[in-house]
């Protein structure tokens, strides 16, 4: 359809073309203002499947926001019934379909509106609603509306004559009667990070308290060590350098994890800042090949850094011991032992806690008649006056360098 702006001048006679051609003018210009200033923005604002109803071979859309890439805007139910689709003959001969949500496109010198119900490639269908007077609130007449036809298509399918976007993608289920099933790693493209949970939660949330634990382990482990930024040590520097990286993309993914309206690429730009700055402590010490940020599939690219970004967590080292506390057991303490504590290269080390010396607390412990042994021993050592597991105070200086040091905290060997 052509896109002029119309002649407005004094003694014109009125036909419907004018406000339709100025019509059309306007909303292009809308169209053009959004699309300079945000190439990326189409996509769903919003979406609610009807997951039951998959399970009966029927796709079925509870609700959706939508704006298409020729900047249509689309609300579901508001705007018109969706009609659901009947899977069972999609899924024949396809293991995986995509879902689009088509609109008729507009075409000129072709009848563009229906007059009976929706209809097959034509883009408007008409409707009468009784409307009344907003400013008075009274006086309801019929009023003929333009209302969108509105369809879901499928990837087999031939989706020329349609403005389509993609909603979803249904695979098989690995069940023996292959129910349909969402495919979770396919993310459409979306206007917000908050219209798709898999790339809300199950990537951005989830990349947020991996990195806050490992935050939380090495920086318990500087605090308790009582590291400096002037630690002499090449760990400890390595340790910090660590830390400093993960705190600063920790700051930023607060905001983008959680605060609703986030654009995608915003957030994918943030994740490629976060793969650079670990980069350094990999064996390659640079960046991998990092995918470019692709709208239309955003599980392809947004996937891809979230497996790199778990490897490169796993380079960033954790303390290298387990802590289990004691239980209260009857007359004795006891923590349950585990299999690998007992490997040869592992060292055993029991913390006392209290607000004593370390020296009152050896004289202490001596005073007690301390004993160690396993639970099904341990009464018969203390009452045989055995000695047991042969343990001895350690000093700081002596300890691992990887154990905490908090105060008030004695070690014993």
């Amino acid at each position: 359809m052509p896109y002029s702006e119309v002649h407005w001048h004094e003694g014109m006679f009125l036909r419907q073309h004018h406000f339709l051609t100025e019509h059309r003018q306007l909303v292009r210009l809308m169209q053009l203002d959004e699309k300079w200033t945000l190439h990326h923005n189409w996509g769903l604002r919003s979406i609610k499947l009807n997951t039951d109803a998959l399970a009966n071979f029927r796709f079925a859309v509870s609700s959706l926001k939508v704006r298409l890439r020729d900047g249509t805007l689309i609300e579901v139910p508001d705007d018109g019934p969706l009609p659901e689709m009947d899977l069972k003959p999609v899924l024949e001969g396809n293991r995986k379909v995509t879902v689009y949500l088509g609109v008729p496109v507009l075409k000129s010198g072709q009848p563009n509106v229906a007059q009976d119900g929706p209809a097959d490639h034509t883009r408007y269908y008409l409707v009468t609603q009784q409307l009344e007077d907003e400013n008075l609130g009274v006086n309801p007449q019929p009023i003929t509306i333009r209302r969108l036809s509105l369809k879901l298509l499928m990837s087999s399918q031939n989706l020329a004559g349609y403005e389509t976007i993609p909603i979803a993608r249904v695979e098989k289920s690995e069940r023996a009667e292959a129910t349909p099933q969402l495919d979770t790693t396919y993310i459409p493209p979306v206007m917000v990070c908050d219209a798709w949970p898999e790339l809300y939660i199950v990537i951005l949330q989830e990349i947020y308290d991996r990195v806050g634990r490992k935050i939380e382990k090495l920086a318990g482990q500087a605090v308790s060590r009582g590291l400096s930024l002037e630690s002499p040590a090449s760990g400890d520097v390595l340790l910090f350098a660590q830390l400093r990286e993960l705190n600063a993309a920790y700051a930023t993914l607060t905001s983008l994890a959680f605060v609703e309206g986030i654009h995608p690429l915003m957030a994918y730009h943030e994740l490629c800042r976060l793969v650079g700055q670990l980069s350094i402590f990999g064996l390659s010490r640079r960046p991998p090949a990092i995918p470019r940020y692709n709208h239309d599939d955003l599980g392809g690219c947004f996937y891809q850094l979230k497996n790199y970004l778990d490897d490169l967590l796993l380079i960033v080292p954790e303390p290298d011991y387990q802590e289990r506390p004691f239980v209260g057991h009857g007359l004795r303490m006891q923590v349950a032992m585990e299999r690998a504590w007992l490997d040869q290269n592992a060292e055993m080390f029991i913390g006392v806690k209290s607000p004593l010396e370390p020296e009152q607390c050896v004289e202490l412990m001596r005073q007690l008649d301390m004993k160690v042994g396993s639970s099904d021993r341990i009464e018969m050592i203390y009452r045989m006056g055995d000695i047991g597991l042969k343990f001895s105070h350690v000093p700081d200086r002596e300890l691992p360098p990887v154990l905490p040091r908090d105060k008030g905290l004695t070690y014993f060997q």
